[in-house]
């Protein structure tokens, strides 16, 4: 993904703040609610302006279609390009593997903040901050200050994301979001929203944030912090368009350096001529483990943020197994939903729900456009499975209960 996509991306999210459509897509979100993605999906409609792709890209990862939402999201991007550019690795260049993890948890000791990205419509991104809050956490680190929360009360107080309570934040309706969340809360982290609302300018927003994080170190001396982003704000020095993001002016306020993770730079695109071209130099290293890598000795910066971050996180493509991906199956069981339960009015979504939460965001979704059996990804527990369609709305199909391995 190139530094134009992720950049227009950031001004389009600011900008639709303040378009006369805001009130419609209001409209359209308040049937998640209710938790009528697939309705909320039909509402977002078919425009074509950068506002509506990218809103409804977002729509079909929150559905569990992360191929279309990568398709959809890149669309505008790739009628730029006249096709897949050519690309030859440079041969001399030597680079050294490393699994991911490890690394990033001999790198986050001694360190008091560390700061992950991601992109707003890639669920999988979700997944990883996960396994790296688990790792953070035996450090000690004891706050998880996240983008996509509104408030951040009532979400501790449940200990998971209710569609219907204004805690609830932009991205926080996706399954892995809203598991990541639940997870993390599990481990003993104190969620945080550091977001600002209303500002007039993207310097404005990022002051904002900036000021919001360095609160918690201040109210807290001690407290040892995981921040999770969306895309540039992680930059620790302003990158070609000249804006300070959060992180800089974050360690200018508090003179604590935090270790900046990038993995959208790291991630391959839907179209082979977006993907970037410092992951196409990595591509024959990669295994099925997310990857670090030196070069010379220097941890490997993907093109995008080169100069602005500390490492990037590879991940490799994507396999699906049953139309389901890979990177979501850790500690998850499979549970097949046969399609003589489904009905035949299509589209339509099947969705697991956890027992015991109220209006809680699906454990996983699936979104349906045939006639065919539907493989969910949930760990143990007891569930609601759900099917929606846009005849009768949300309709409990039956209940399972999955004991643990």
């Amino acid at each position: 993904m190139n530094t134009s996509l992720i950049t227009s991306t950031f001004v389009f999210l600011w900008l639709a703040l303040n378009m006369n459509d805001a009130n419609a897509k209001k409209d359209c979100d308040l049937l998640l609610t209710k938790r009528l993605y697939l309705a909320h999906m039909m509402c977002l409609g078919e425009r074509r302006d950068p506002i509506s792709i990218h809103e409804r890209s977002i729509s079909y990862s929150f559905a569990g279609d992360d191929l279309q939402s990568e398709k959809l999201f890149e669309s505008e991007e790739i009628a730029q390009h006249l096709g897949d550019q050519l690309f030859i690795p440079d041969s001399s260049i030597r680079f050294r593997r490393y699994d991911a993890l490890p690394q990033l948890e001999n790198l986050s000791r001694g360190r008091s903040v560390v700061m992950l990205n991601e992109a707003h419509h890639v669920s999988r991104h979700r997944i990883f901050a996960l396994q790296l809050a688990r790792v953070l956490r035996k450090q000690g680190f004891t706050h998880l200050a996240v983008e996509g929360l509104s408030t951040s009360v009532k979400t501790n107080a449940l200990g998971y994301v209710s569609l219907d309570s204004p805690a609830t934040g932009a991205y926080t309706q996706d399954p892995e979001f809203a598991y990541f969340l639940r997870e993390a809360i599990n481990l003993g982290y104190e969620l945080v929203s550091y977001e600002v609302f209303n500002t007039k300018s993207i310097e404005e927003r990022e002051l904002g944030q900036a000021k919001n994080i360095a609160k918690i170190i201040e109210n807290n001396p001690y407290a040892k912090v995981l921040v999770y982003a969306g895309y540039g704000h992680i930059r620790k020095s302003a990158s070609k368009s000249h804006i300070d993001w959060m992180a800089k002016i974050f360690g200018q306020l508090t003179g604590i350096n935090p270790l900046s993770i990038d993995q959208v730079g790291g991630t391959p695109a839907y179209y082979s001529a977006l993907t970037p071209s410092t992951w196409k130099e990595v591509e024959n290293d990669l295994i099925s483990t997310s990857s670090v890598f030196k070069e010379n000795g220097n941890w490997l910066v993907s093109g995008t943020y080169k100069g602005t971050v500390d490492i990037t996180v590879f991940h490799p493509k994507q396999k699906l197994t049953n139309g389901r991906p890979d990177w979501l199956s850790e500690n998850r069981q499979k549970h097949v939903v046969k399609a003589s339960s489904l009905g035949t009015v299509r589209p339509a979504i099947v969705r697991a729900i956890l027992k015991g939460d109220k209006n809680g965001v699906p454990i996983d979704q699936v979104y349906l456009r045939n006639v065919e059996d539907v493989t969910l990804l949930i760990p143990s527990g007891e569930y609601d499975i759900e099917l929606e369609n846009l005849e009768n709305g949300n309709r409990i199909i039956y209940t399972i209960n999955l004991k643990p391995l």
